[in-house]
């Protein structure tokens, strides 16, 4: 199984995601090869042609990527890591990943954000790279999306047979039902909210960080 991350950029050199036993699947390693381990496999980045920003063409930006790095580790992490105080594992432990880092551009308030053409682009990089699975954790406020080019993406990537997984949103405690947003309302998304632990529809761990197009 292989899931592409497309968000802000995952450190391949993360204990979580240690390659040791692993080989590479047959037609990998993919993109910034150098970078690529037999556990993250493609190594990319969509970056905007301006502004300009130091990490932006680098797939991990060492001051600003963190999200993904979260985000893969829950998809992926290595089975039984040792995390200091206990031994942790991903959902899908022994799925490989594949980097795709969409959201490029240092912000003085989140982190990176991203624009929704190089989004877009990674999502069908992902598909072309052979991914079975796409996660998105981000978002921006809905726009019609007969004219949303990142949810023709991800209904494209459903119809060439990836699955699309997008978080709901962080607006649910805000505006309650009706408040999933762009990409989420994607018609082919799996679409996933977080719970409380008294089964209540909490705010989804998704960051919102992704300019209008």
């Amino acid at each position: 199984m292989k899931i592409g991350i497309i968000d802000d950029g995952l450190d391949a050199s993360h204990p979580y995601f240690s390659p040791t036993g692993l080989v590479y699947p047959p037609g990998f390693p993919k993109g910034r090869t150098a970078l690529t381990t037999p556990k993250v496999i493609v190594q990319r980045a969509f970056a905007p042609a301006m502004p300009k920003a130091r990490y932006a063409t680098s797939p991990f930006d060492p001051s600003q990527s963190f999200h993904a790095t979260h985000v893969a580790g829950i998809a992926a992490g290595d089975h039984a890591t040792n995390e200091g105080t206990a031994l942790i594992s991903g959902i899908a432990p022994s799925a490989y990943l594949g980097n795709y880092k969409a959201l490029t551009i240092p912000t003085p308030d989140f982190g990176l954000d991203g624009n929704s053409a190089e989004i877009a682009a990674a999502i069908e990089s992902a598909v072309v790279d052979g991914m079975n699975v796409i996660n998105l954790s981000l978002g921006e406020p809905e726009v019609e999306p007969t004219r949303d080019i990142v949810v023709h993406a991800i209904n494209a990537a459903a119809k060439a047979g990836v699955v699309p997984v997008v978080a709901a949103g962080n607006d649910f405690n805000q505006f309650g039902y009706g408040s999933i947003s762009s990409p989420a309302n994607a018609r082919s998304a799996i679409t996933v909210a977080a719970t409380t632990a008294s089964d209540r529809i909490a705010d989804s761990p998704r960051v919102d960080r992704r300019r209008c197009p």
